[in-house]
């Protein structure tokens, strides 16, 4: 399960952004690549899954105005539909980037269920809500923070992308590398299939979460 808002998607924002959990581990209940980081920012390389996995119709979108990188490029997954023969994705955006003034944040727009509910306050109470929290079937939790999104303020979506093309780049350093510890922790839970996607590199990254 991932959950965020189209608002800030990438973002930890509006509470402690600077308070991130030291490590990831099974039952954690955060995890974070170990690098210097300083805001949150999920990766936008979540877009192009493993092998044989395909996501369909994910939107470009923007950070909210509020934000503190305001209008970052980013995406959202709302209307979106995921196929893999290795697992399911289930994502919960319950908030816009249109900016609600009777409540000083951004207008509904996705409501968890009771059962994603209860995750989300188990594991991300303590948090105040950190966002984006994720569930990777219940073994390993991501909660807040990455890598700093101020890395991609300013740059268009083309911009990201060709950047992630060159690795000693911010952005691919920052991106592909919290991609690479998702991608970790997801070949955890799929015995490491396919094979494209748990290469030995990645496998080896497992024992650091």
């Amino acid at each position: 399960m991932l959950r965020s808002d189209s608002a800030a998607r990438a973002y930890h924002t509006r509470r402690a952004a600077h308070a991130y959990a030291a490590a990831c581990s099974e039952n954690s209940s955060a995890y974070v690549p170990p690098v210097a980081i300083s805001s949150a920012c999920e990766p936008t390389s979540s877009t192009r899954p493993c092998s044989r996995n395909t996501i369909r119709s994910a939107e470009r979108n923007g950070a909210g105005t509020a934000e503190p990188f305001p209008l970052t490029a980013t995406f959202t997954f709302l209307n979106a539909t995921y196929t893999s023969k290795y697992l399911t994705f289930t994502s919960v955006e319950e908030l816009t980037n249109i900016p609600d003034k009777a409540t000083g944040s951004y207008t509904p727009l996705q409501t968890p269920t009771a059962a994603q509910q209860a995750l989300i306050q188990k594991y991300d109470g303590a948090n105040n809500g950190a966002i984006p929290f994720i569930d990777y079937g219940n073994k390993f939790m991501s909660v807040g923070a990455s890598y700093n999104p101020g890395v991609l303020s300013g740059l268009s979506w083309t911009q990201i992308a060709d950047d992630l093309s060159t690795p000693s780049s911010a952005v691919a350093q920052g991106v592909l590398g919290t991609a690479n510890y998702a991608t970790a922790a997801i070949c955890g839970l799929t015995g490491d299939q396919p094979a494209t996607a748990c290469t030995p590199a990645v496998k080896a990254l497992q024992a650091k979460i």
